[in-house]
């Protein structure tokens, strides 16, 4: 998703105060807007603005991996706001509240708005309903690696959470071929990281995702970044239908005009070490999830002979 623009250069938001201001005067129109943000900001600030909340949800798995995609796609959704980087585990584990972790999630979410939903350079904009938590009825948070991290060293993090929150907690594991994962970061991160750590560190992760499969099967899903980007009405239907919360035609159809179908191989840019690729294949062999890249680390295997 490439960073765009409105045609007409105007943001929603703009859109909706024109039109408030030629119907009731620019005066009452700032008096309203500004009483608005302040109600929604103080409401946010005391983990109030969820009398319905039901659930809760965790976007977990690799940097690099599409999990900023799915976390806004989700947030397009009207029943549904997601928090960007929010590190609600971590915060949890530290001893947050439950008022502490709403409110953070609220906010995080908020702030992605402020944004322009643009991360990065690209952009992330679904719909209107995107970064407006106040009175969904599920909550979320979208810090993947990170959270897988945490993982490593904090296996019971999920079930911390979910005890001081009072509310059951989906974990959304998205992967990604672990090779395009690597790749990517050693583009993005630059000369200082090495790939053979990076793959190490990465292993470190699926062992603590596996882990939590193992210990929470009924509350734990896998979505594939390659088939999120294929199909993602399938996809994200899957994931909503754990969450209970239906999609509508026109959702699925805005996700699905929003998502590029063709996900970058960035693995194939690369000349890889030997011991990178065979930790790689070592990886995936034994973890039955990453099963299915097996054939594209042959491809890289073949093509550095």
């Amino acid at each position: 998703m490439r960073a765009d623009r409105r045609t007409d250069g105007r943001l929603p938001g703009l859109i909706e105060f024109q039109q408030k201001v030629r119907s009731i005067g620019k005066r009452e129109a700032i008096r309203r807007l500004r009483l608005a943000r302040a109600r929604a900001r103080a409401d946010l600030a005391r983990g109030a603005a969820w009398p319905a909340l039901e659930r809760y949800f965790l976007i977990v798995g690799h940097p690099r991996s599409g999990s900023t995609l799915l976390a806004a796609l989700l947030d397009a959704h009207e029943q549904i706001g997601v928090a960007h980087e929010g590190e609600i585990l971590r915060v949890a584990v530290d001893g947050g509240s439950r008022r502490s972790l709403l409110a953070r999630t609220g906010h995080h979410c908020v702030e992605f708005r402020r944004l322009g939903f643009e991360w990065e350079g690209y952009s992330y904009r679904i719909g209107d309903d995107q970064g407006r938590p106040a009175g969904c009825r599920v909550l979320g948070d979208k810090s993947a690696g990170r959270a897988a991290d945490l993982l490593v060293d904090r296996p019971d993090a999920v079930e911390v959470l979910e005890s001081i929150i009072g509310l059951p907690v989906h974990v959304v594991v998205l992967e990604r071929n672990p090779m395009d994962v690597v790749a990517t970061m050693l583009r993005k991160g630059g000369a200082h990281l090495h790939e053979r750590d990076v793959i190490d560190r990465h292993r470190r992760r699926v062992e603590a995702v596996t882990a939590l499969r193992a210990r929470r099967p009924l509350a734990t899903q896998v979505i594939h970044h390659v088939e999120l980007c294929a199909d993602p009405a399938r996809a994200l239907t899957e994931v909503l239908g754990a969450l209970r919360v239906p999609p509508s035609a026109e959702y699925l159809e805005a996700a699905v005009r929003a998502v590029d179908p063709t996900p970058s191989r960035t693995s194939l840019a690369r000349d890889w070490d030997r011991e990178t690729l065979d930790a790689a294949a070592r990886l995936c062999s034994s973890t039955e999830r990453l099963h299915r890249y097996l054939g594209e680390l042959d491809e890289l295997a073949d093509a550095r002979r």
